[in-house]
């Protein structure tokens, strides 16, 4: 479990590398411990600072924080809750959404650059008939609907990944229960 924390901290981009390494250090300590004899005062720091980890990312998600954008170009933005498109959408931008993404304007679009999202992403458009790199990341309970989705756009989940070759419209990615991406498009 805790590897796997290191892994969607890692993914989850430049802001949260130093507590990917540290979760990955903590995890490398406790799983070697019997051969590196950890002593108890070792194996308690390791327990204090997960302590001090999870606390941190508790009042992160205690509270979501929403955040609306009507236009974002060549920007970062990251909310604990969730983002709502109310214009024209996002425009070449690393976004991520912990409690998902929506446009609530018809014209809402996401061209170029990543999506990270835990919750639901639901859009008018996502990627470029131009080419742009779009990449959408979805956690394992989240699901992505779209009216059009552009060739060139991949999206990602647990363990599996789809790249676009063609224009699809009317698309819908969810993950079943046994965590298998379904694909389902016109």
């Amino acid at each position: 479990m805790m590897a796997s924390v290191a892994d969607d901290l890692a993914e989850a981009g430049p802001g949260h590398t130093a507590a990917a390494e540290r979760v990955a250090r903590w995890h490398r300590e406790l799983a070697t411990a019997a051969n590196i004899s950890l002593t108890p005062e070792q194996y308690q720091a390791i327990m204090i600072e997960v302590g001090a980890l999870v606390d941190d990312v508790t009042r992160a998600i205690e509270e979501p924080a929403d955040l609306i954008v009507s236009y974002m170009h060549t920007s970062e933005a990251e909310a604990t809750g969730t983002v709502t498109l109310d214009g024209k959408g996002i425009f070449n931008s690393r976004i991520v959404a912990w409690g998902g993404l929506v446009a609530s304007h018809f014209e809402a679009v996401v061209r170029g650059g990543s999506v990270i999202s835990q919750g639901d992403v639901r859009v008018t458009e996502i990627g470029s008939p131009a080419g742009a790199k779009t990449l959408v990341q979805l956690g394992n309970t989240a699901s992505l609907t779209a009216e059009r989705v552009y060739a060139g756009t991949v999206v990602a989940g647990p363990g599996y990944t789809h790249r676009f070759v063609g224009d699809r419209s009317s698309v819908n990615v969810v993950f079943d229960d046994g965590g298998s991406m379904n694909v389902q498009s016109l």
